[in-house]
């Protein structure tokens, strides 16, 4: 195998004299597990098939580009259901300080996230047991939460309706701003010595003896590196997802968001978030709404009757509201859903190769626990017991 850098970026910082890793996909979670892998002194390269960050083609961008940037810690209780990972409560709340420590430690990215907070909506008793349920949760990771039966004083009941029997505040959750935030850990990851490698697609795994020692690409050519980690989202080449029981076990599911402008008086601060809708506040003032989850889906088409079913649950969230203009589709992703809705992360696959996927919608969330967590593996770090609880051999060890 020739190792080939036709389109790497430069970087400022020195070489790693570390293991040579190659990480598969620059989405959130390749970002973060490349920043993670550099700064604990791998030398690192990262493949994209595709454009760095919204410079992507639009028809084939995936989860990473297309969310909405929720960094919702403790709201993702809202949509628990049996299958739902019994620790994914506690991991999206390391999930939270994860990002409070890599803000910390690289304050430039506090440019790319929004203090929004959320507003989580009831209207119904049904509603109102797993609104209730998020703020046990909350209240059990001691993060800050506020509580009203009904709608809080400080709303205007005309826009935000008087059935509403309970409302939770969680100021601390947070919204990224996805195009900012893609470029900025792109830029992270150069100063901290990664190589990126942009379109170009890893077609395969090469593996000797058993053991993965780097990838392929269609043309023939490719890189070498002691350790391979895919997080390609839930679109991998069939060539990847042949080795790696992970990704085999991944189903698409697409969603769309919309956009629309309200009139005057029907801005809002917060994401307000309800069992069927989420609607995000843009700095231009617009609302973000979504999404859908279609199960089986890798199309990136706009899809009129599903938007207009997203704007209906939205109008209900915001009865009072008026609009300028129709909604517009805004774009669509696939997101990449693990039998358990929650992430993989581990070895999978021949040794030496190493799967960060199964994000669903929370790979923003979880992008940088991820990558502290992958880092650790790829290094031989110890691991605390709840990251071993997000193994990608789980399924495995639950059937025996």
């Amino acid at each position: 195998m020739v190792g080939t850098m036709s389109s790497s970026s430069s970087s400022g910082s020195p070489k790693s004299a570390g293991p040579r890793v190659i990480v598969v996909g620059a989405g959130a979670v390749g970002l973060s597990c490349a920043l993670f892998l550099a700064k604990g002194g791998a030398a690192v390269t990262l493949v994209e098939a595709q454009g760095r960050g919204l410079r992507a083609p639009k028809r084939r961008r995936a989860a990473s580009a297309n969310a909405a940037g929720m960094l919702g810690a403790y709201s993702e209780a809202l949509y628990e259901g049996s299958n739902t990972h019994r620790l994914f409560a506690r991991f999206c709340a390391a999930g939270h300080a994860a990002w409070e420590r890599l803000l910390l430690a690289h304050p430039l990215l506090e440019a790319g996230v929004r203090d929004t907070g959320s507003l989580l909506l009831a209207h119904s008793d049904a509603d109102l047991a797993r609104v209730m349920r998020v703020r046990d949760r909350a209240r059990q990771a001691g993060a800050q939460f506020e509580w009203t039966d009904g709608l809080p004083d400080d709303l205007d009941p005309h826009l935000y309706s008087l059935r509403v029997v309970g409302a939770l505040r969680l100021p601390e959750e947070r919204l990224v701003d996805v195009g900012a935030m893609l470029e900025l850990l792109t830029e992270h990851c150069i100063d901290a010595g990664v190589s990126l490698l942009v379109e170009r697609e890893a077609s395969h795994l090469a593996v000797r003896g058993g053991r993965a020692r780097g990838v392929a690409f269609e043309d023939g050519s490719g890189l070498v590196a002691d350790a391979v980690v895919l997080a390609p989202g839930a679109l991998a080449p069939p060539g990847l997802v042949e080795v790696s029981p992970a990704l085999q076990r991944l189903t698409p599911a697409k969603g769309i968001l919309g956009l629309v402008r309200p009139a005057p008086g029907g801005e809002i601060e917060e994401t307000v978030r309800t069992l069927s809708v989420y609607a995000a506040p843009l700095p231009s003032g617009e609302i973000l709404f979504g999404s859908t989850m279609e199960m089986g889906r890798v199309d990136f088409e706009p899809d009129e009757a599903g938007l207009q079913e997203l704007f209906a649950h939205l109008r209900r969230a915001l009865p009072g509201a008026r609009f300028e203009s129709p909604p517009r589709f805004h774009a669509a992703g696939v997101r990449p859903m693990s039998p358990d809705w929650a992430p993989m992360i581990g070895p999978s696959g021949p040794e030496g190769c190493f799967v960060a996927c199964g994000h669903s919608r929370n790979g923003w969330l979880l992008g940088p626990l991820t990558g502290q967590i992958l880092a650790a593996q790829v290094l031989a770090q110890p691991l605390e017991d709840l990251w071993t609880a997000f193994s990608p051999d789980r399924f495995e060890k639950k059937a025996a």
